[in-house]
């Protein structure tokens, strides 16, 4: 029984380790580098902006909470079309 918990918190520590010795890749040249960095700041920005968007709609054009929920619904809708038809399969 003793071997086995061992055995289970080995696994459970490389599946934890896993991921950031995979990013280790990011480190090989400057360019990759930047690269991560630049696409981690571009994520950030783009969720600011949108929620940003969305407190300027309900404040400035009476947008409420029915309505934002009909733009995520419809939103979702376009994003599974887009990406089960309209994109290529990899």
């Amino acid at each position: 029984y003793n071997r086995n918990a061992r055995s289970d918190n080995t696994n459970l520590i490389r599946l934890m380790v896993r991921p950031v010795m995979e990013m280790q890749i990011l480190n090989r040249n400057v360019f990759l580098r930047l690269l991560a960095a630049g696409s981690f700041l571009s994520g950030i920005v783009y969720s600011t902006d949108i929620t940003l968007a969305i407190y300027y709609a309900e404040d400035e054009l009476n947008v409420r909470d029915k309505d934002l929920a009909s733009m995520f619904f419809v939103m979702g809708i376009v994003g599974i079309v887009v990406q089960a038809f309209l994109l290529k399969p990899l």
